[in-house]
């Protein structure tokens, strides 16, 4: 082991099979285009109005983060992860798992590659959001 506390993971979204079914069915999540869309609407428009307007094939979402009263995020420590989920990458923010990966391009500083092993401890989605037959993935620990 390298270093003392796990780095952040990114890895392609669709490489989790079950990522989605996990956040849309079974966690809580923040949308925040969604949050972003429901803050500009005006006073004059009716809500569900508002909400036909509504479409994002883009999303951001948050899971296992918290916003707390001062409009800021922080990772839930209690949640089984912490990840930023986007329509190509997910960084996983905080995990009670963890796999050894390679440092990722200068896209991502100062985190690790989750589709690339190495020896840099990383946070890691859990094991049950990959599927045994379609999915690969490095070794994951619990912690």
């Amino acid at each position: 082991m390298i270093n003392t506390k796990p780095s952040t993971g990114v890895m392609q979204t669709n490489n989790a099979h079950f990522l989605y079914d996990d956040i849309l069915y079974s966690k809580e999540y923040i949308d925040i285009h969604y949050e972003d869309h429901m803050a500009q609407k005006p006073d004059d428009i009716d809500i569900d109005d508002w909400m036909d307007e509504y479409y994002d094939d883009e999303f951001l979402y948050y899971v296992g983060i918290i916003k707390g009263p001062n409009g800021l995020y922080d990772i839930d420590y209690d949640a089984e992860y912490s990840a930023i989920i986007t329509p190509m990458y997910t960084q996983v923010l905080h995990s009670k798992y963890i796999s050894y990966a390679n440092v990722c391009s200068p896209c991502f500083p100062g985190q690790n590659n989750l589709d690339d092993a190495g020896v840099y401890e990383t946070y890691a989605l859990p094991e049950h959001l990959y599927d045994k037959i379609i999915d690969t993935h490095l070794e994951i620990f619990e912690i």
